[in-house]
């Protein structure tokens, strides 16, 4: 038998650290022993296969499900080993949920608890549900606790970007891009914000597609259709003929998917065709914004004339600029600290949010991370090293007919210069040379 080190494992998506922290802060006051990767996790750590410990050595599982989480590659991950640990001892699972969402993946088929104006009795029903005990004595809970800060709102930077997608979408279905390490969960949550005051409540579904292989196309489908309020979808077709039961003449509807990239490739194609076919019919009677990434853009390539996804318009979310990231960041860090941030990592979003919080120096310490960044290129050192000695090369298209070009792009080590690639910052193409031990 495993023997259990912490009471809780909370699993979370970083842009909700703020919040994850006053929750934790609160359960370990309460006398809990919690894992936050945060909290345990060291630098230089097997990340995977700590979390991985973590769960088979804890009690129970918090899953803070929001709009951002259900963007986590990472959240994803840790929500299915929590379900195995459920079906192998009776793990305790309990996700939370705080925002405005509809039909979360995580909670299809697990009561959750939601956070909302009342925090301590929120609160209160967690420590029950954890201690697996009825919720009928609050007036006797007496623990003192902290309260996060409430954010409402929008950002000027995703505000812009809103106005621009809107404006797009008066001629064309959108395909909205982002690269590694981006995360769009707090765009994705401000337009739907936004378009429900534009097309009305009731008229916008938010699809977050799942993870699924070639022979869950049935559960595929159904768990779409939920999402959208519909009951006996189990097979593209009947999605088609239940949502277009839904478009009423003189008034349109938004349908924002996210999550592109899950499942089976077969089953991404099944519903590209779908939307395609469903767009041929009834194009006047809704718009479309699907949000991806390298998955996306290549089902809009591989096939050539032949995508069903040609009628998609391609949207880059564009760089930030350096007050951008003071606000991304939520930090009050000077302008010219921001820049010599910039000027060493050419904003990856990934080396810029460590420097946010750590020095130069502890940057270059860090072996890990710039591994992550660099290790899935080490079977190309010959071709690479050659690539690494030029600041610039080849002809920028989003989609190279050069693979290796197109893989650098959409792993977000180059930018566009002018008509041509460009690696992110000097400081990105030393380390990568160093990484992959190229000679002079």
């Amino acid at each position: 038998m495993i023997e259990h080190k912490y009471d809780i494992f909370i699993s979370y998506r970083s842009t909700d650290r703020e919040w994850v922290d006053v929750l934790a802060t609160n359960l370990r006051d309460s006398g809990y022993s919690i894992f936050l990767d945060d909290w345990e996790i060291r630098g230089g750590e097997d990340f995977a296969l700590r979390i991985e410990g973590a769960i088979r050595r804890s009690k129970a599982g918090i899953l803070v499900a929001t709009p951002q989480a259900s963007h986590s590659g990472w959240v994803q991950k840790e929500y299915e080993l929590m379900q195995k640990e459920k079906l192998l001892r009776g793990f305790n699972f309990i996700p939370i949920v705080f925002g405005s969402f509809e039909h979360m993946p995580f909670t299809d088929t697990t009561h959750a608890i939601k956070f909302g104006d009342d925090y301590r009795r929120s609160f209160y029903k967690l420590v029950c549900s954890l201690e697996k005990r009825s919720a009928d004595r609050l007036d006797s809970y007496a623990q003192e606790l902290k309260y996060p800060t409430t954010k409402n709102h929008m950002r000027v930077y995703r505000k812009r970007f809103i106005e621009e997608l809107f404006d797009r979408l008066t001629h064309s279905p959108q395909m909205v891009l982002s690269r590694e390490h981006f995360n769009t969960g707090s765009y994705i949550n401000s337009l739907k914000q936004k378009a429900i005051e534009v097309y009305g409540e009731g008229c916008v579904y938010s699809i977050y597609t799942p993870t699924a292989l070639t022979d869950q196309s049935q559960e595929y489908f159904s768990t779409i259709a939920k999402q959208c309020g519909l009951e006996g979808v189990d097979s593209p077709a009947s999605f088609g003929l239940a949502l277009s039961q839904k478009f009423v003449i003189g008034k349109k509807i938004l349908l924002l998917i996210s999550g592109f990239e899950n499942g089976d490739d077969d089953i991404r194609r099944a519903f590209a065709q779908n939307l395609r076919e469903l767009y041929n019919h009834h194009q006047n009677s809704f718009d479309l914004v699907i949000f991806g990434g390298y998955k996306l853009i290549e089902l809009r390539y591989i096939d050539g004339g032949l995508s069903p996804l040609n009628i998609l318009e391609e949207y880059l979310i564009p760089e930030p600029s350096l007050e951008d990231w003071q606000e991304i960041f939520n930090t009050d860090i000077d302008i010219d600290r921001l820049a010599q941030i910039e000027e060493r990592t050419g904003k990856h979003p990934k080396l810029t949010h460590y420097c946010i919080s750590h020095s130069f120096e502890e940057l270059d310490e860090n072996d890990l991370l710039l591994s992550s960044i660099f290790s899935r290129f080490y079977h190309r050192s010959d071709t690479l090293c050659e690539h690494l000695l030029e600041s610039s090369f080849g002809r920028f298209k989003s989609w190279s007919p050069n693979p290796l070009h197109r893989e650098l792009f959409w792993q977000n080590l180059l930018i566009k210069d002018g008509k041509r690639f460009a690696w992110r910052s000097d400081y990105i193409r030393d380390k990568f040379r160093e990484e992959l031990e190229c000679g002079e």
